[in-house]
């Protein structure tokens, strides 16, 4: 009876082994090693070498971070998209002492998580083929070559009203606290306006591993006026804008591991710097849960200012990097003297 009970127990093992084992199977891998920087190839907003810098020390009981704040490639998006779906779904892995025992394998969480990055991925990678489409389209049109670019605006314009394209926005929407950040009219749609085509991602990783630790978005979003009911309901559901836009930070996530170690800190100034070397606006904007405390205090330190609010988020401002201010009619010219526009010609 005894041999009998050695050998259940020793397959109940095997088991419980071969359950971690998929578990790290089908788990994305949050650190993604860059084997060599991609900043020489980033020429089109490219930021200067001097970006690169130590973040501030906020907490003690770990060393400084040297960060590479650069321009996001494609290949980040797998990594990003893990962190964002985390922090959507409020699964985020926070560091574990080494003798503490790995968290239960749920397969119905593990799902949720695997569709939701799949969304995700899927959402960054559009909105990075419609900017790079609509900055070619108004190139061509600038160029005065030739009207070739009309078929693209199609194709752009089919892309972000696709319905494949707008259920994921949708969902998008119900998982994120601030869905307006996700919305279609919030990104350039057609190139008529070309503040639109003002977006810019920006990816933090650590310089001494090549792990990818934040990301941050920056888009031209119009302003907003103030809030309404659209149901005649007490609850602020809907606002109305103004036709002037501004820089406004969409999307802004550190991995759990590095929180309180100034990353996000790092990530808005750099984003506040790249805004006044464009010379686009004099302001950034970005919009905060009221009852993320932590969140709105870091941004207060930072210069943001509140200027619109509802129930549950704050629309808050700040002056950007009064070194690099400019003129829109300055930030068409360098935008058509870069070397990926004199490339394209």
């Amino acid at each position: 009876m005894s041999n009998r009970r050695r050998l259940v127990f020793f397959a109940i093992v095997a088991l419980l082994d071969a359950l971690v084992i998929l578990q790290s199977e089908f788990t994305p891998t949050l650190a993604l090693v860059v084997t060599s920087p991609r900043w020489e190839g980033d020429r089109t907003h490219e930021l200067p070498r001097s970006m690169v810098g130590v973040s501030e020390e906020t907490n003690a009981s770990h060393p400084k971070l040297q960060l590479r704040i650069r321009s996001t490639a494609t290949e980040d998006i797998p990594t990003i998209s893990t962190i964002l779906s985390r922090a959507l779904l409020k699964e985020e892995e926070k560091p574990r002492h080494k003798f503490e025992p790995q968290p239960a394998f749920n397969f119905k969480r593990k799902m949720e998580f695997l569709r939701t990055k799949a969304g995700v991925v899927s959402l960054l990678h559009s909105r990075m083929e419609a900017i790079a489409v609509g900055r070619k389209i108004w190139q061509m049109v600038s160029s005065e070559s030739s009207l070739k670019g009309l078929d693209e605006k199609d194709k752009l314009r089919y892309l972000w009203s696709s319905d494949i394209f707008r259920n994921k926005l949708e969902k998008a929407c119900k998982l994120s606290d601030e869905p307006h950040s996700w919305k279609n009219y919030n990104f350039a749609c057609a190139p008529e306006r070309m503040e639109r085509l003002f977006h810019k991602m920006l990816t933090a990783e650590n310089v001494a591993t090549g792990e990818i630790i934040g990301f941050c978005e920056v888009a031209m979003l119009s302003q907003p006026k103030h809030w309404c009911s659209v149901d005649g309901s007490n609850e602020v559901t809907e606002r109305s804008f103004t036709e002037e836009s501004v820089p406004t930070i969409v999307n802004l996530v550190t991995s759990a591991k590095y929180r309180r170690r100034g990353v996000a800190s790092s990530i808005v100034r750099s984003a506040s710097r790249f805004v006044g070397i464009q010379g686009c606006s004099k302001e950034l904007a970005l919009y905060v849960e009221q009852n993320n405390k932590g969140a709105v205090q870091l941004y207060e330190r930072l210069g943001f200012k509140t200027k619109n609010d509802n129930a549950n988020q704050l629309y808050m401002k700040a002056a950007v990097a009064k070194q690099a201010t400019g003129s829109e009619e300055d930030f068409k010219h360098r935008f058509f003297r870069s070397r990926k526009y004199r490339m394209a010609k």
